[in-house]
C-alpha cells in the first residue's frame, strides 16, 4: 500500500490501445454492432416488442447503445493503463495524459455530432462509413508512439468506411470485420 502513495511523474502518454484493452473492445464493437442490428430488425418486424416503439424512441435506443460502447471501452483503455502504470511506479494523471484524454473525448464527441447530423439529415446509408473513416482518423491521430500495428488498424478503419459506403447494406459486417481487426490487433499486441 505504501508502494502506491509513492508513485513517480511519468513524461509519457498513459492512455494506449494495448493487448487486452484492444481485445475488450473488439468484443464491445461486435456485440454492438450485432445488438443494433437486431434493434432495427425488431423494429421492422411486427412481431418483435420493438415495432411498437416510435423511430424517436430507436434513435435514443441506438444512441445509448453507442455511448454504452463508447464507456465500457474508455474504462478498458484506462483500467488497462492504469495495471500498466501502477506496474512501473508511474502516476496514472499526468499533463500529457488528461491532454490525451481530453482530445479522445472530444473527438468522440466530434464522431456523434457527425452520425447525429447525418441522421437528422436523413443520410442513414453514410452513418457507418463516417463513423468508420472517423474511426480510422482518430486511431492516427491517438498514435503518439508511432506503433505500425495500430496503422494497420487504421489503415482497415479506413478501408472498411470506403467499402461500406459504396455497399451500404454491408454496414453490420464492417462493424463486425473492424471488431475482428481490434482482437486479432490485441491478440498480436498482447502476444
Amino acid at each position: 500500500m505504501t508502494k502506491n502513495k509513492n508513485l513517480i511523474n511519468n513524461h509519457s502518454f498513459n492512455f494506449r490501445l494495448k493487448g487486452t484493452a484492444s481485445i475488450l473492445i473488439g468484443i464491445y464493437m461486435l456485440l454492438g454492432a450485432t445488438l443494433i442490428k437486431a434493434v432495427l430488425t425488431g423494429f421492422i418486424t411486427d412481431n418483435s416488442p420493438l415495432g411498437f416503439l416510435s423511430i424517436e424512441n430507436i434513435e435514443v435506443f441506438i444512441g445509448l447503445i453507442i455511448v454504452f460502447i463508447f464507456f465500457f471501452s474508455l474504462l478498458a483503455i484506462f483500467f488497462g493503463s492504469r495495471r500498466t502504470a501502477r506496474k512501473l511506479g508511474y502516476n496514472v494523471w499526468n499533463k500529457l495524459s488528461k491532454k490525451s484524454c481530453w482530445l479522445l473525448l472530444s473527438l468522440f464527441f466530434l464522431v456523434y455530432l457527425i452520425g447525429h447530423l447525418l441522421l437528422e439529415n436523413g443520410y442513414f446509408n453514410y452513418i457507418v462509413p463516417a463513423f468508420l473513416i472517423c474511426y480510422g482518423f482518430l486511431l492516427s491521430a491517438l498514435n503518439y508512439n508511432k506503433y505500425t500495428g495500430l496503422y494497420v488498424l487504421t489503415i482497415g478503419s479506413l478501408l472498411l468506411g470506403i467499402f461500406s459506403l459504396f455497399i451500404p447494406a454491408y454496414w453490420q459486417y464492417s462493424l463486425i470485420s473492424l471488431g475482428l481487426a481490434h482482437i486479432a490487433f490485441g491478440t498480436l499486441v498482447k502476444n
